[in-house]
């Protein structure tokens, strides 16, 4: 007997099993890139550590917003969860290689030739004096540019573009603020 697909609900099965799936292995898969990337570019366990600990309280924040606006995870959700994961490391991990890049003051600094937290300090200062002017700049345009995605009659487009902008908004207070937090306190 012959036999004749009437729907293309089998289609849309096979989507949604694949964007699952994408959905479960991106984070490790991101995180796991994001530590390489970040100690292969600073040579350093402590700044990689600061970094996914930075992008890991992104992460977090973000799913939790989206569960707290009331979306229920379907392909769309599952589809903003891949691009938030993605793009969450990007400024955190600039911030990693100037505050790597950055040399530690000899004399006159504010650490006055002193080891410790002074030296971590203006380490942390001039990484932000360096990518601060720029992560602002790439922020602003993310946010601004994906925003014109909230006006479309699209649902799919409305969700990805406030996913964009609240992950930009996040993304960016979090590596200007704990990351170099951290850098500060703990840094190499």
């Amino acid at each position: 007997p012959r036999v004749l697909q009437a729907s293309d609900i089998w289609n849309r099965m096979g989507v949604e099993e694949s964007v699952r799936y994408t959905a479960k292995v991106s984070p490790g898969v991101s995180f796991a890139a994001a530590a390489v990337i970040t100690f292969a570019a600073t040579r350093s366990w402590r700044i990689t550590l600061a970094a996914l600990a930075t992008i890991g309280a992104g992460v977090v924040l973000m799913l939790a917003a989206l569960v707290g606006v009331g979306w229920e995870f379907g392909v769309v959700e599952e589809l903003c969860v891949t691009l938030l994961i993605g793009s969450s490391i990007d400024y955190c991990i600039h911030l990693a290689m100037a505050y790597s890049e950055a040399e530690p003051p000899t004399s006159g600094g504010s650490s006055g030739g002193k080891g410790g937290v002074d030296v971590r300090g203006d380490r942390t200062l001039a990484a932000l004096q360096s990518m601060a002017p720029t992560l602002s700049g790439a922020a602003a345009t993310t946010a601004l540019s994906s925003a014109m995605l909230l006006a479309c009659q699209v649902e799919v487009l409305v969700k990805i573009g406030a996913t964009i902008v609240a992950n930009t908004v996040v993304g960016y207070a979090l590596s200007l603020l704990l990351f170099t937090a951290l850098m500060a306190t703990f840094g190499d």
